[in-house]
């Protein structure tokens, strides 16, 4: 049986004081958290004590990634219209203003159904099935992809 994924699947309790929003002061004050590979043992130390763990021949690979605010809140057909969960997926290939998203509930939506973002700052309509859960969404917009992207992120929460 193919079990089907749920927006609220994702959803989980972060209390807001673990979630890191800004660097630390000063990068050595930084934490470092160490997994022994062959043990599993999880370690905790601080940044500047990576380099006991470096050999001859090791390398580093840095992550700058952010991570985007990809979920929303929309409401279907107009302002007072039924409360719809967004996520965001990626956008479409070739298809200007296009994303492809997870909806829900997504029972009575349809292709042709209009979705309304904020506070009617951005609507868009659902223009294909992407797969079960899925569904493109093209927007109304008349700036850039850029541009829109940085609207939908304005909109969205992590």
């Amino acid at each position: 049986m193919v079990q089907r994924t749920r927006l609220s699947d994702f959803n989980f309790h972060l209390p807001p004081e673990l979630l890191a929003e800004h660097p630390a002061p000063t990068r050595d004050g930084s934490r470092l958290m160490v997994i022994h590979r062959e043990s599993g043992r999880i370690e905790h130390r601080s940044f500047p004590d990576i380099q006991s763990y470096f050999g001859a021949g090791d390398c580093l690979v840095l992550n700058n990634t952010q991570v985007v605010p990809a979920r929303m809140e929309v409401r279907k057909n107009r302002m007072d219209g039924a409360l719809i969960e967004l996520l965001l997926i990626e956008e479409v290939a070739g298809e200007p203003h296009t994303w492809n998203v997870l909806l829900d509930p997504l029972k009575k939506l349809r292709l042709g159904h209009r979705l309304v973002f904020g506070n009617n700052e951005l609507k868009a309509e659902i223009v294909a099935e992407a797969g079960e859960r899925e569904r493109h969404i093209r927007f109304f917009f008349e700036g850039s992809s850029d541009e829109l992207r940085g609207q939908l992120y304005q909109l969205g929460c992590t």
